[in-house]
C-alpha cells in the first residue's frame, strides 16, 4: 500500500503539483528515500553511491517541475484528522503551502476525533473526516485501506472484501484494488482493479 501511494505522489509531484505524505507507521528518512528512488527510477544503492548526481537531478527536477513535497511522520494512532488540518494550515499560513494531493498512510491507523465504542463506526468516523479536509482545502486525497482474509486468495479484489468497515466504501469517490496472485508476486506483477468510480 505505502509503495502505491508513494508512486501517486510522485506522479503528482513529476506533473508539477505540491503533495503533502502523512506516514503512520515508516519514518520520514524511509518516506523521502522511497520517493528519491521512485523519482530517479533507480535502486538505494545507486542513490547511495551517487549521491551528488542524485542530488543535482532532484533539485533541477524541481527547478522545472514547480512540485513540493512535505513528508510528515506521526505516531500509529496519535493523530487525528484535526492534526492534519492544523497542520496544513500551519503550512498554509508559515511557508505559503496550499497541497494539491495529500497522501495519508494510512487512514484506519488515524486516531477518531469522537469514540463510538465500535471499531467500524470509529473508522467510518475517520474516513467521513478525511473526505471533509478533501473538501475544505480543495485538494485531492489518497489514502489506503485493508483487504479482508478472503481477499488474499482472490483473483480481484472487489469493495466486499474491505476490512473492518464498509463504510468507507460509501465516503471514497474512487476505490482501486491491488490485485495479486501467488504467481503474479513471484513474477513482480500487480494488477490494479477499479472498484468504485464516482
Amino acid at each position: 500500500k505505502t509503495t502505491f501511494l508513494i508512486d501517486k505522489g510522485a506522479a503528482a509531484l513529476e506533473a508539477g503539483y505540491n503533495v503533502v505524505h502523512y506516514s503512520m507507521e515508516n519514518n520520514e528518512k524511509q518516506i523521502q528515500r522511497n520517493y528519491d528512488t521512485r523519482l530517479m527510477n533507480k535502486d538505494f544503492e545507486y542513490l547511495k553511491e551517487n549521491t551528488d548526481s542524485v542530488i543535482a537531478a532532484l533539485l533541477r527536477m524541481k527547478k522545472y517541475r514547480k512540485g513540493e513535497l512535505v513528508i510528515k511522520k506521526y505516531p500509529t494512532k496519535k493523530a487525528t484528522v484535526d492534526t492534519i488540518r492544523a497542520h496544513l494550515t500551519q503550512l498554509l499560513l508559515h511557508r505559503g503551502f496550499t497541497p494539491d494531493l495529500v497522501i495519508i498512510d494510512y487512514g484506519s491507523l488515524l486516531k477518531p476525533t469522537s469514540s463510538y465504542g465500535e471499531r467500524r463506526f470509529d473508522l467510518e468516523s475517520v474516513y467521513e473526516d478525511i473526505r471533509a479536509l478533501c473538501d475544505e482545502f480543495d485538494c485531492a486525497i489518497w489514502t489506503a485501506a485493508q483487504g479482508n482474509r478472503t481477499s488474499l486468495s482472490k483473483k480481484v479484489v472487489t469493495m466486499a472484501d474491505l476490512a473492518e468497515c464498509f463504510a468507507i466504501a460509501n465516503v471514497a469517490d474512487l476505490m482501486i484494488a491491488l490485485c495479486q496472485t501467488k504467481r503474479e508476486k513471484v513474477k513482480g506483477i500487480m494488477r490494479f482493479f477499479i472498484t468504485k468510480l464516482s
